[in-house]
């Protein structure tokens, strides 16, 4: 699901300040297509910035954009600043865990 991929990959940028798809694909094991769906689409929302695509197919220089800064300090559970609240799914900001999220419900 492209929201839950995108919203991973926030919180990853955010915290891990990647700065390239190959960083990303090591840590998640997403493949390339994935990332490529998910950097578009919070591209697209302005979340993130800085985006190039080269002719091998990876991304460089991707960084958060303040919009995408203010996606999740303000999305922050205020009982718990570890957890934050992004398309009805909690991540957990622990580098550790971002890949393992759970569906609001």
């Amino acid at each position: 699901m492209i929201t839950e991929d995108s919203a991973q990959l926030l919180v990853f940028i955010y915290t891990k300040s990647i700065t390239n798809s190959k960083e990303i694909t090591e840590y998640s094991n997403w493949d390339l297509e994935r990332v490529r769906k998910a950097v578009k689409y919070l591209e697209e929302k302005y979340l993130i910035e800085e985006t190039n695509t080269r002719v091998d197919g990876n991304i460089y220089s991707i960084k958060c954009s303040y919009l995408g800064i203010d996606e999740i300090e303000l999305n922050k559970d205020p009982k718990n600043p570890e957890v934050v609240k992004i398309y009805n799914f909690t991540i957990n900001l622990n580098v550790d865990s971002i890949f393992k999220v759970s569906l609001i419900g």
